[in-house]
Protein backbone atom coordinates (compact mmCIF):
# COMPACT_ATOMS: atom_id res chain seq x y z
CA UNK A 1 0.00 0.00 0.00
CA UNK A 2 1.26 3.46 -1.05
CA UNK A 3 1.73 5.95 1.79
CA UNK A 4 -0.12 9.22 0.95
CA UNK A 5 0.53 12.94 1.62
CA UNK A 6 -2.22 14.71 2.73
CA UNK A 7 -2.23 18.95 2.13
CA UNK A 8 -4.58 20.40 4.53
CA UNK A 9 -5.28 23.97 3.43
CA UNK A 10 -6.90 26.66 5.39
CA UNK A 11 -7.56 30.60 4.63
CA UNK A 12 -4.30 31.57 6.33
CA UNK A 13 -1.98 29.10 4.37
CA UNK A 14 -0.77 25.32 4.09
CA UNK A 15 -0.87 23.94 7.15
CA UNK A 16 1.70 21.25 8.14
CA UNK A 17 2.18 18.14 6.12
CA UNK A 18 1.17 14.41 7.43
CA UNK A 19 1.00 10.67 6.42
CA UNK A 20 -1.70 8.62 5.50
CA UNK A 21 -1.53 5.27 4.98
CA UNK A 22 -5.22 4.38 5.22
CA UNK A 23 -8.29 5.68 3.99
CA UNK A 24 -9.55 5.62 7.35
CA UNK A 25 -7.63 7.85 9.31
CA UNK A 26 -4.40 9.86 9.88
CA UNK A 27 -2.00 10.92 12.28
CA UNK A 28 -1.18 14.42 14.13
CA UNK A 29 -4.15 16.31 13.03
CA UNK A 30 -7.52 16.01 14.81
CA UNK A 31 -10.82 16.76 12.36
CA UNK A 32 -11.39 20.03 14.21
CA UNK A 33 -8.45 21.81 12.13
CA UNK A 34 -9.31 20.48 9.18
CA UNK A 35 -10.61 22.52 6.31
CA UNK A 36 -10.25 20.51 2.99
CA UNK A 37 -7.98 16.94 2.73
CA UNK A 38 -6.55 15.73 -1.05
CA UNK A 39 -4.37 13.06 -1.58
CA UNK A 40 -1.05 13.59 -3.48
CA UNK A 41 0.24 11.21 -6.07
CA UNK A 42 2.99 9.40 -4.55
CA UNK A 43 4.41 8.88 -8.53
CA UNK A 44 4.31 12.47 -9.76
CA UNK A 45 3.24 14.41 -6.48
CA UNK A 46 -0.21 16.20 -8.20
CA UNK A 47 -3.05 16.39 -7.02
CA UNK A 48 -5.85 13.74 -7.95
CA UNK A 49 -9.15 12.32 -6.66
CA UNK A 50 -12.27 13.83 -4.23
CA UNK A 51 -12.38 15.15 -1.62
CA UNK A 52 -12.54 13.38 1.61
CA UNK A 53 -13.98 15.23 4.07
CA UNK A 54 -14.23 19.11 5.22
CA UNK A 55 -14.14 20.65 8.27
CA UNK A 56 -17.96 21.28 9.86
CA UNK A 57 -17.80 25.31 10.77
CA UNK A 58 -20.28 27.28 11.38
CA UNK A 59 -21.65 29.43 8.85
CA UNK A 60 -21.16 33.10 8.67
CA UNK A 61 -23.04 35.76 9.78
CA UNK A 62 -23.66 38.69 6.93
CA UNK A 63 -24.82 41.49 9.31
CA UNK A 64 -23.79 44.68 7.69
CA UNK A 65 -21.80 45.75 4.67
CA UNK A 66 -19.38 46.79 7.27
CA UNK A 67 -19.16 43.13 8.77
CA UNK A 68 -15.45 42.17 9.37
CA UNK A 69 -15.66 38.80 9.96
CA UNK A 70 -16.37 38.06 6.23
CA UNK A 71 -13.41 40.45 5.03
CA UNK A 72 -10.06 39.24 3.67
CA UNK A 73 -7.40 41.21 3.69
CA UNK A 74 -5.50 41.57 0.10
CA UNK A 75 -2.23 40.29 1.74
CA UNK A 76 -3.66 37.31 2.54
CA UNK A 77 -5.08 36.54 -1.02
CA UNK A 78 -1.62 37.75 -2.11
CA UNK A 79 0.13 35.18 -0.14
CA UNK A 80 -2.50 32.50 -1.03
CA UNK A 81 -1.89 32.93 -4.85
CA UNK A 82 2.35 33.13 -4.46
CA UNK A 83 2.42 29.81 -1.72
CA UNK A 84 -0.17 27.72 -3.76
CA UNK A 85 0.35 25.99 -7.52
CA UNK A 86 -2.45 27.10 -9.56
CA UNK A 87 -4.00 23.64 -9.57
CA UNK A 88 -3.90 23.88 -5.70
CA UNK A 89 -5.66 27.58 -5.28
CA UNK A 90 -8.10 26.64 -7.55
CA UNK A 91 -9.50 23.30 -6.43
CA UNK A 92 -10.20 25.63 -3.00
CA UNK A 93 -11.33 29.12 -4.23
CA UNK A 94 -13.52 29.94 -6.50
CA UNK A 95 -12.44 33.62 -7.00
CA UNK A 96 -15.29 36.08 -8.67
CA UNK A 97 -14.78 39.29 -9.66
CA UNK A 98 -18.10 41.16 -10.20
CA UNK A 99 -17.24 44.22 -11.43
CA UNK A 100 -18.59 45.14 -15.42
CA UNK A 101 -16.18 43.10 -17.99
CA UNK A 102 -14.51 45.76 -19.32
CA UNK A 103 -13.14 46.71 -15.71
CA UNK A 104 -12.30 43.19 -15.68
CA UNK A 105 -10.88 42.94 -19.14
CA UNK A 106 -8.86 46.02 -18.11
CA UNK A 107 -6.67 44.31 -15.22
CA UNK A 108 -8.05 41.49 -12.80
CA UNK A 109 -6.72 39.07 -10.14
CA UNK A 110 -5.19 36.06 -11.24
CA UNK A 111 -7.53 33.09 -12.18
CA UNK A 112 -10.35 35.45 -11.43
CA UNK A 113 -13.45 34.99 -13.26
CA UNK A 114 -16.27 37.66 -14.21
CA UNK A 115 -19.93 37.40 -13.21
CA UNK A 116 -21.10 41.04 -12.29
CA UNK A 117 -25.08 39.99 -12.12
CA UNK A 118 -26.18 38.66 -9.08
CA UNK A 119 -28.95 35.62 -10.81
CA UNK A 120 -25.73 34.54 -12.79
CA UNK A 121 -23.61 34.02 -9.76
CA UNK A 122 -26.43 31.78 -8.21
CA UNK A 123 -26.57 30.29 -11.15
CA UNK A 124 -22.96 29.71 -11.76
CA UNK A 125 -22.40 28.57 -8.03
CA UNK A 126 -25.81 25.56 -8.23
CA UNK A 127 -25.08 24.41 -11.76
CA UNK A 128 -25.70 21.11 -11.89
CA UNK A 129 -23.01 19.76 -13.35
CA UNK A 130 -20.53 21.45 -11.27
CA UNK A 131 -22.48 21.67 -7.84
CA UNK A 132 -21.38 18.86 -6.26
CA UNK A 133 -17.20 20.23 -7.22
CA UNK A 134 -17.70 23.65 -6.75
CA UNK A 135 -19.47 23.36 -3.32
CA UNK A 136 -16.40 22.44 -1.74
CA UNK A 137 -14.62 25.39 -3.06
CA UNK A 138 -14.66 28.68 -1.15
CA UNK A 139 -16.09 31.72 -3.12
CA UNK A 140 -13.93 35.34 -2.86
CA UNK A 141 -15.65 37.96 -4.19
CA UNK A 142 -14.30 41.68 -4.80
CA UNK A 143 -15.04 44.32 -7.00
CA UNK A 144 -13.08 47.96 -7.44
CA UNK A 145 -13.51 48.87 -3.38
CA UNK A 146 -15.42 46.06 -1.67
CA UNK A 147 -19.05 47.39 -1.62
CA UNK A 148 -20.55 45.69 -5.18
CA UNK A 149 -18.64 42.40 -3.58
CA UNK A 150 -20.54 42.69 -0.33
CA UNK A 151 -24.09 42.92 -2.39
CA UNK A 152 -23.39 40.35 -4.47
CA UNK A 153 -21.81 37.93 -1.12
CA UNK A 154 -25.46 39.16 0.35
CA UNK A 155 -27.10 37.85 -2.86
CA UNK A 156 -25.87 34.35 -2.34
CA UNK A 157 -25.97 34.06 1.00
CA UNK A 158 -29.86 35.00 0.75
CA UNK A 159 -30.05 32.32 -2.13
CA UNK A 160 -28.20 29.78 -0.19
CA UNK A 161 -30.62 30.42 2.86
CA UNK A 162 -33.47 29.70 0.36
CA UNK A 163 -32.14 26.60 -0.94
CA UNK A 164 -31.92 25.12 2.79
CA UNK A 165 -35.30 26.43 4.62
CA UNK A 166 -35.84 23.01 5.81
CA UNK A 167 -32.23 22.38 7.28
CA UNK A 168 -31.58 25.78 8.65
CA UNK A 169 -28.91 26.54 9.80
CA UNK A 170 -27.11 24.31 6.78
CA UNK A 171 -25.56 25.49 3.88
CA UNK A 172 -24.09 24.53 0.90
CA UNK A 173 -21.56 27.40 1.17
CA UNK A 174 -20.98 28.14 4.84
CA UNK A 175 -17.87 29.97 4.35
CA UNK A 176 -17.26 33.07 1.58
CA UNK A 177 -15.04 36.20 1.47
CA UNK A 178 -14.79 39.65 0.08
CA UNK A 179 -11.78 41.24 -0.45
CA UNK A 180 -11.15 44.23 1.87
CA UNK A 181 -10.00 47.17 -0.49
CA UNK A 182 -10.98 45.34 -3.51
CA UNK A 183 -9.17 45.40 -7.28
CA UNK A 184 -8.28 48.53 -6.52
CA UNK A 185 -6.12 47.98 -3.49
CA UNK A 186 -4.83 44.83 -4.46
CA UNK A 187 -3.31 46.91 -7.41
CA UNK A 188 -2.04 49.42 -5.85
CA UNK A 189 -0.07 47.05 -3.18
CA UNK A 190 0.56 44.15 -5.40
CA UNK A 191 1.31 45.73 -9.11
CA UNK A 192 4.89 45.18 -8.88
CA UNK A 193 4.96 41.59 -8.20
CA UNK A 194 4.69 39.65 -11.32
CA UNK A 195 1.81 37.49 -12.45
CA UNK A 196 -0.60 38.63 -9.85
CA UNK A 197 -2.86 40.67 -12.29
CA UNK A 198 -4.11 40.05 -15.80
CA UNK A 199 -3.40 41.85 -17.17
CA UNK A 200 -1.04 44.51 -14.98
CA UNK A 201 -3.00 47.19 -14.86
CA UNK A 202 -6.72 48.40 -13.32
CA UNK A 203 -8.93 50.84 -15.27
CA UNK A 204 -11.59 52.37 -13.14
CA UNK A 205 -15.07 52.25 -12.92
CA UNK A 206 -16.64 54.36 -15.22
CA UNK A 207 -19.15 56.79 -12.68
CA UNK A 208 -22.77 57.81 -14.59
Amino acid sequence: MYSYKLYVYGINGLAPITVVTRLTGCKGISPKELFILYFVSPICGSAFGNILMTSPKPAQKVTSLDDKSILLSGKTLRDQLVEMTDTMFNDRYMLIDVRKPHEYEGGHIKHAINIYQKDQTVKYLYERDCFNIRKFRIPIFYSETKTRALLMLQAVRKADRGRNMSRYAFLDYPEQYVLDGGYKEFYTSFNAERDLCEPNLYVPRQQG
